[in-house]
């Protein structure tokens, strides 16, 4: 199942419409090059929470095929081939709803990828104006062109663990990376914003919380479906960290 020409045009037309936008944007403003960080920081945290939502939420292959669903874009246009599954397999993992979720994942990956593309592209560009090195935003990318594969790769693997948890892992990176780039850039005026290694590791904990759960979750085969269980996730993630051989159990 694959797109069609006109559908991979119209991606391929707001990838560029995306990154050209935001390279005028910035154009040789250093304030707004580092606004430009900030808000993709910002995003691809939010990226990070929807990934774990779409995985606990059994939406993983609400579109069994990349980067389309059933070989369209979005899945109001694959809906006879979305019922079709879902009657064929009720309660499985496809359903309209499931492959909304995956795709806003992937449609939000897809102006994560586009800014990075951006921010990279004006780095470069004003690497004498700036006064640093465009190394880090190059890294940046390259991460970035990573997590695409890792993505494609949890969707054709069939949600391989290895593969699920280096797509998690490259994304908790790809956020560090990012907080690093914008606590690198010198004052922003009224806009300055002060990261400190202590914050940066204070955030990493709490994804890296988070992760344990949802490895947790994963090995002991749970998924939360009631507010009880929501309820008892979320004081897991304030509360604890990771412990070996144990799963998450909600408090009666």
């Amino acid at each position: 199942m694959k797109m069609s020409a006109i559908e991979h045009g119209v991606v391929g037309l707001v990838t560029v419409a995306i990154i050209v936008g935001a390279c005028w944007w910035v154009g040789r403003d250093h304030l707004r090059f580092r606004r430009l960080i900030a808000m993709i920081t910002v995003v691809t945290f939010c990226l990070i929470i929807l990934g774990a939502f779409v995985r606990l939420s059994d939406a993983g292959l609400g579109c069994p095929d990349w980067p389309g669903c059933y070989g369209n874009l979005t899945p109001h246009h694959s809906i006879e081939a979305i019922l079709a599954a879902e009657a064929a397999q009720p309660g499985g993992s496809v359903s309209m709803g499931k492959a909304w979720k995956e795709m806003l994942h992937r449609y939000l990956a897809m102006i994560v990828g586009a800014l990075i593309a951006a921010m990279m592209v004006a780095a470069w560009r004003n690497r004498r104006l700036f006064n640093q090195s465009p190394t880090l935003a190059s890294i940046i990318g390259a991460a970035v062109i990573v997590q695409a594969a890792l993505g494609a790769w949890t969707v054709t693997m069939l949600l391989k663990p290895v593969i699920v948890t280096s797509h998690l892992l490259g994304g908790v990176i790809l956020l560090a990376l990012l907080m690093l780039l914008l606590a690198r850039q010198p004052d922003g005026g009224p806009w300055r914003t002060r990261i400190t290694a202590q914050q940066i590791c204070a955030c990493l904990r709490w994804l890296q919380r988070a992760f344990c759960l949802f490895k947790s979750c994963w090995a002991a085969g749970r998924v939360p479906t009631t507010p009880h269980w929501r309820a008892s996730i979320c004081r897991s993630v304030m509360d604890s960290g990771c412990r070996r051989g144990t799963s998450p159990t909600p408090s009666t």
